[in-house]
């Protein structure tokens, strides 16, 4: 059964990986211990003509030696070491997966959402430093902004580990209207 997965990805990832449009997607976390979660990317074409976007497993891994356990994991889709290193990296801005998607493989770029959220912080929760730069008055609603946007980020959370609930209540309130 995990043959025939492993295959069947391989099957899909082998061709955007040889013609150098897969993307590697690094996602860095921490549960029990660091890990390194992996996803190749890529845009494939429906029957009926119509772009979308495809992502499929490509490694869950100790944070130890990446590239190397990137490469090991590659071998197991068939994957020669130039094809796996021909990939673009996508990851958070950790400073280690940065260095090493510049260093080894074909280039490197920060997840958008990670971009727009290190830019939201440094914007609504300026450097001290930079804080001469601000009257009280903005200084005081960036602060008020910054602490709206943690709400909204609780909310959003509580949203998401509810889904179950609140879709009841949403179809429950369709209902009604």
């Amino acid at each position: 059964m995990v043959e025939n997965v492993m295959f069947e990805i391989d099957f899909q990832i082998s061709p955007y990986v040889k013609n150098g449009t897969a993307t590697l997607v690094l996602d860095f976390g921490k549960h029990v211990n660091d890990f390194l979660s992996s996803f190749v990317s890529y845009i494939s074409i429906d029957e009926h003509g119509e772009p979308f976007l495809k992502i499929l497993p490509y490694s869950f891994t100790p944070m130890f030696d990446v590239k190397d356990l990137l490469v090991q994991s590659g071998s197991k889709f068939g994957l020669m070491e130039h094809e796996v290193l021909s990939m673009h990296i996508v990851s958070d801005g950790a400073s280690n997966l940065s260095s090493m998607g510049k260093r080894f493989f074909a280039d490197w770029a920060i997840c958008a959402c990670h971009a727009i959220q290190k830019m939201s912080e440094k914007v609504l929760s300026p450097n001290v430093k930079n804080t001469f730069m601000y009257s009280s008055d903005e200084l005081k609603k960036l602060n008020e902004c910054s602490l709206l946007m943690g709400k909204c980020a609780k909310l959003a959370l509580a949203v998401h580990k509810n889904k179950t609930s609140y879709d009841v209540c949403r179809n429950e309130m369709a209902e009604l209207y």
